[in-house]
């Protein structure tokens, strides 16, 4: 039975030469891949992997990964851009509101009653906050201000959205599609 598993990250850059991949973790998961002695990857195609980490460091805005003797120069290179997984409990951000809200796609929207709403179609970052799309069943989408005063709770592992007063907050996207 496989673990289930978070992405945590992605790899911005390699170096094949020296078997470093360089890790940019999502906001408040720079942590999760510490005393890890092996990190699960997905690469182009949705192909998971899983190598042998023989060093992490933690530097300014990167994870830095030394893999284990003997991966291949090649097997680094398929690394750049790739997702990076850890475990599904992951430290949790300390402040969801500050994620990019195009990172709670898929989740599903529930009122306070815990009536579904609909889905996470998409979402977008302003500069004063982030704005999720909820698709519904059979109706318009809505969009919704990814603020506390309409979310009242995010379970990340749940990968569930608990929203107050959505009829209140929320408008109809009447563009006919999703914001993709």
């Amino acid at each position: 039975m496989s673990t289930a598993r978070t992405d945590i990250g992605r790899v911005r850059s390699v170096n094949p030469a020296k078997r470093e991949a360089r890790v940019a973790p999502r906001p408040g998961f720079s942590s999760a891949l510490n005393g890890r002695s092996e990190v699960e990857f997905e690469v182009v195609g949705g192909k998971r992997i899983t190598f042998a980490v023989e060093t992490v460091e933690e530097q300014d805005r990167y994870v830095k990964l030394t893999l284990a003797e003997g991966t291949s120069t090649d097997d680094v290179a398929s690394l750049r851009g790739a997702k990076v997984f850890a475990d599904a409990q992951p430290p949790a951000p300390d402040d969801p509101f500050a994620m990019d809200a195009a990172e709670f796609e898929g989740f599903v929207v529930t009122d306070l009653a815990g009536k579904t709403v609909g889905t996470v179609a998409g979402g977008f970052n302003t500069p004063a906050h982030g704005v999720i799309e909820i698709a519904r069943n059979g109706a318009s989408s809505l969009l919704a201000p990814f603020v506390p005063e309409v979310i009242v709770d995010i379970d990340l592992v749940a990968r569930r959205i608990v929203v107050r007063n959505a009829e209140d907050h929320m408008v109809e996207n009447d563009t006919g599609g999703t914001m993709a």
